[in-house]
């Protein structure tokens, strides 16, 4: 009976240090894995980081073009107005600014920001350069871009030379209650992008959030936000 007995014993033992062999191969080949993996993520990253900065090179460079030609095209746009409203040549060039300091250039609307926020910041353009009712006319016009530019061709001729009825028509369109209604459809069907990290989601699902529902206090804000990220999760596992 005691020879069977440690023939159990032995049995036992062998199957644990098995048992403990297979643990240890198994540990070893996940880290590999793992170290593998790492590997493998670090120089995806490093191809896409590369990738970035190339695109990013690319912007600056064509945005520096743009810019260029889109000041040629005002200072054109600006003689041909002057001229039309003094008579006077149009190779006399732009009509001097008085003050000092440099001309400050407004920057271009799309249609996408907030109208009240470039509205500020055009005004503080027009009070530095000491813009004439004419000068705030043109540059307004060159300064629109994207659908902002597009919605021109629906207003009247005399309203584009009048800036109080231009900035009207703007002001319908693309004020403060036109985007609450564009951020709050933005807030409803927005799901998170293929390869898009979740805080980078999360982030842009606050900020669709605040500015959908400005008057909404943090805590009530706070659980509209998290119902929408819930629901715009591309892996369903995560819900």
């Amino acid at each position: 009976m005691n020879k069977r007995q440690d023939e159990t014993n032995k049995r036992l033992d062998e199957t644990n240090k098995g048992q403990e062999k297979m643990k240890e191969e198994l540990t070893r080949d996940i880290t590999t894995q793992i170290s593998r993996m790492q590997e493998e993520m670090k120089n995806e990253i490093g191809k896409v980081q590369e990738e970035v900065n190339q695109v990013q090179k690319e912007m600056r460079d064509g945005k520096a073009e743009m810019e260029k030609k889109i000041d040629e095209v005002e200072q054109y746009v600006r003689r041909r107005l002057e001229s039309a409203g003094t008579g006077h040549p149009e190779n006399e060039g732009p009509r001097p600014v008085h003050g000092a300091g440099p001309r400050i250039k407004p920057p271009a609307y799309d249609g996408t920001s907030s109208w009240a926020n470039y509205v500020l910041q055009f005004n503080a353009a027009a009070s530095a350069n000491s813009w004439t009712e004419r000068d705030k006319v043109t540059s307004l016009i060159v300064s629109l871009r994207g659908e902002a530019l597009d919605i021109l061709q629906s207003i009247p001729e005399a309203h584009r030379q009048d800036f109080g009825l231009l900035t009207g028509h703007l002001e319908r369109r693309f004020g403060d209650r036109h985007m609450q209604e564009l951020y709050r459809t933005q807030f409803r069907t927005r799901r998170q992008q293929p390869g898009e990290a979740l805080q980078q989601f999360s982030a842009d699902i606050y900020r669709l959030a605040r500015a959908a529902f400005p008057g909404v206090d943090d805590e009530l804000l706070e659980g509209l936000a998290v119902d929408a990220f819930t629901d715009g999760l591309k892996d369903p596992e995560l819900k």
